[in-house]
Parts: structure tokens; sequence; C-alpha cells
């Protein structure tokens, strides 16, 4: 029994005793590996000295035996930094040609008609109650009525229908009452007209009267304005010569 646990023991021990030998062996080689690692470099660093320092012999001795021989030994090297430039390159405008000859004569064209427009702008007068009314009387002619009743200026007939035009405004600031006119025809007789309406400033109204004309009958013509609140009777008649033709 003894002999058995005796046994047992010792191959514990010797596997323990392995395992602890296998793990300095594996010590041993990473030291080993680190001194290796240490020592490479440096022995390659003193075999280039020495190599660079037998070139410079080298060298000297050269220089010395021919001096037309220049022998350069650089201890380090210059790295170079190339710059890389894009060309670049322009397109050529393309430029057709075509063996077809271009007529160059310039069109004739026809000038538009020119336009216009007529814009009619009409601010209604607006009467001042402070103000005042005043009526001016201006004799425009004498002529007759066409076809259509519309006046033509020009001269009376010797007989027959004749018709004289004139324009009664209000150049004051306030609208007029009620007027009407009075009027000495060329045929020698007198009128006054029916109530006239109110005339705002600035308004005006164009008045044309119709008589029959004789032979023997020509006098001179004349009107004035009545009534209507005007305060400045200077400016509210005429008075008008008739020519025979």
């Amino acid at each position: 029994m003894n002999d058995t646990n005796n046994t047992e023991r010792n191959e514990q021990m010797v596997r323990i005793m392995a395992v602890v030998g296998f793990v300095v062996l594996i010590c041993l080689l990473a030291w080993l590996a680190v001194q290796v690692v240490r020592f490479v470099p440096v022995a390659f660093s003193s075999l280039s000295d020495v190599f660079e320092e037998n070139q410079r012999d080298y060298a000297e001795n050269v220089r010395g035996d021919d001096e037309n021989v220049v022998v350069v030994v650089e201890d380090t090297e210059s790295e170079v930094e190339e710059d890389v430039v894009d060309e670049v390159i322009e397109d050529e405008p393309t430029v057709a040609t075509s063996s077809t000859p271009v007529d160059t004569t310039p069109e004739s064209t026809t000038p538009a008609p020119i336009q216009y427009k007529t814009v009619t702008t009409y601010k209604k007068p607006v009467s001042d109650p402070n103000g005042v009314t005043d009526f001016s009387m201006t004799f425009v002619s004498v002529g007759t009525l066409n076809s259509s009743q519309r006046f033509v200026p020009g001269t009376l007939p010797d007989s027959g229908q004749g018709a004289m035009q004139f324009v009664v405004k209000n150049i004051g600031t306030k609208t007029s009452g009620n007027w009407s006119f009075k009027l000495d025809l060329p045929n020698g007789a007198s009128m006054t007209s029916s109530v006239q309406k109110p005339l705002l400033p600035s308004e005006s109204s164009t008045l044309t009267v119709v008589f029959e004309m004789h032979d023997d009958d020509w006098h001179n013509i004349g009107g004035t304005v009545v009534g209507g609140g005007d305060i400045n009777l200077a400016n509210n008649s005429f008075t008008a010569k008739v020519a025979k033709r």
C-alpha cells in the first residue's frame, strides 16, 4: 500500500517538474528572441558604417590619384516630392463649314403700322359751397346744318335756313343756378331761351340756334347769359358782325 502511494507521488512530482521545465524553456526562448531582435539591427548598422567608411577612404584615394574624377557619397537619402500637374485641355470651339454660299442680303420687311391708344380721363367737377359762379359766353361761328342736322361752320345762306353756335361755360368754383340766354339773330329777330340746367365748375354747354334767312335781312348778332347767380357780368355776353358773301 505504501509503495503504491509513493509511486503516485513520484509521478506527480515528475509531471510538475516537467511543466516547470517547459515554462522555463519557453521563457528562455523568448529572451533569446528578444536578444536576437536587438542585436541584428545593431550588427547591420555597424556593417553599414564600416562600408561607408571604406567608401570614403576609397573616394579620397581616388581623388588624390586623379583630380578630374569626382566621387560623391551621400550619407542620407533625400526624398524627392513629385508635383503632379493635371493637364487641362481646353475644348476648341467647333466651326461649322459649308460649301453652300450663304445669302447675306437683309430681308426686306414691311414696317408695322403705328398703333396708338387714346385714354380720355374725365374728372367730375366739385362745387365749392363758399365759391362763386362766373359765366363766360363765347361766339363760335355762323353756318348751316347738314343732312344729318349737324352744324357746319361757314357762311350764312342768302335765304333759307341758317345757324349760329356759341358756348356758355361756368369758369367759377361754385355750381350755378338755373340760367337762360338772350340772342340777337342775323335776320334781325331777337329771342330768349327756356331755362337751362345748372352748370358745375368748369362745365360748359355748346348751343346751336337755327333760324330763317331773307335776302334783305342781315344784322349784327349778339348774346347775353341771364341769371344763374353770375357775379361777373363783364364776360357773360358777346357781339359779332356778320358779313354777306
